[in-house]
């Protein structure tokens, strides 16, 4: 499980590299397109860190801790 501290760095590069990419970039179509999918990536790896690996198989038996 990833920590808040963990997060707020990690989405802190995150925004210094999207700063730099703005400057970078040759129209806002690119920069947008990039922005998406950096976006798309932080969000996926935010999301692994609290919630655990993704599974191989989405239709894998998830098992139960029964009394």
């Amino acid at each position: 499980m990833i920590s808040e501290e963990e997060f707020m760095l990690k989405a802190r590069q995150e925004w210094q590299l999207l700063r730099e990419m703005e400057s970078q970039s040759e129209d806002f179509y690119t920069f947008e397109k990039e922005f998406e999918h950096r976006w798309m990536d932080f969000g996926q790896q935010a999301m692994q860190g609290l919630v655990g690996t993704e599974r191989k198989d989405r239709r894998e038996k998830k098992t139960s801790d029964t009394i």
